[in-house]
């Protein structure tokens, strides 16, 4: 296998890459294209609860290539494993139950069962990938459009414990196909005449619905009716039939005061004073012409 044949892409290396690697997987053959990296989380949780799960209910599942079960796999980690707080196999699978808990080959033997599809795990060496020991086959035939291939770092294991790390690949000519598969069936989908055709509508929901006889008779107000005392009309009290009369201070008109009277001096109109009616008499100096100087 060449290296040029896969898109090789990375995940985090969180203690969940092996199930970060196949959720990228599945979740690429879904949609067509590389999720983000919360789809991958969310959907590699969910990985690992379905593997944890089928390795507690078939831990005397005997693996093909070597005739052992489950069970004996997980006892023999248990013996060459470095981890103390993994005493039992109760104690390893509550460690896988967490989000750190590294997966390896007997993760991989559960998840080539739940989803009946061989698992190949490849290293890099120079331009060509090379199996790297690891890995588990449910069929001898490989098929690159259903098998899952994984990276994994195993020449960087050796030289530096503790740094393994899986990343998926994908291959090119792989999703190339289902890039045009799920092109054309696009392009069929907006083509489709059914879509193009407007429903007609069905005959039942054209015809106007009568409406029911118990609807149609027109509900009788079921308001009760008014007491006796409340339709009675109450009878007005004698004090106020009773006209009010009128105080005498009231009825009495009053009288003008004098002082509203008009005096006198004000309905006397006044006569005109002697100075403004006899007319002013010429200054005799006015009338005297003014003579001119005679020479002498």
């Amino acid at each position: 296998m060449k290296y040029t044949d896969f898109h090789h892409t990375t995940v985090e290396g969180d203690g969940s890459c092996f199930f970060h690697s196949i959720a990228t997987i599945l979740l690429v053959e879904k949609d067509g294209w590389f999720p983000n990296k919360q789809s991958v989380k969310t959907k590699s949780r969910l990985l690992r609860k379905k593997c944890v799960n089928w390795l507690q209910n078939n831990l005397d599942y005997k693996i093909k290539e070597t005739g052992l079960t489950i069970r004996d796999e997980i006892e023999e980690d248990l013996e060459y494993n470095d981890n103390e707080t993994n005493e039992t196999i109760q104690d390893y699978l509550n460690y896988m139950k967490t989000s750190d808990g590294y997966a390896g080959q007997i993760e991989i033997y559960a998840m080539a069962n739940i989803f009946n599809r061989n698992i190949r795990v490849y290293i890099h060496n120079k331009d060509k990938f090379s199996n790297s020991g690891l890995g588990y086959q449910m069929n001898t035939q490989k098929d690159i459009m259903k098998d899952i291939f994984l990276y994994h770092n195993l020449r960087d294991r050796i030289d530096n414990p503790g740094l393994h790390h899986f990343d998926p690949l994908y291959p090119k000519d792989k999703l190339a196909k289902e890039q045009l598969q799920q092109l054309e069936h696009f392009k069929h989908k907006k083509a489709s005449p059914r879509k193009s055709i407007r429903r007609k509508a069905s005959p039942r929901k054209s015809i106007r619905r009568k409406a029911s006889p118990r609807k149609s008779i027109r509900r009788k107000s079921s308001r009760r009716k008014a007491s006796p005392r409340k339709a009675s009309r109450r009878k007005a009290s004698p004090q106020r039939n009773v006209r009010r009369k009128a105080s005498p201070q009231r009825n009495v008109r009053r009288k003008a005061s004098p002082r509203r009277k008009a005096s006198p001096r004000r309905s006397v109109r006044r006569k005109e004073s002697p100075r403004r009616s006899v007319r002013r008499k010429a200054s005799p100096r006015r009338k005297v012409r003014t003579t001119k100087a005679v020479r002498h």
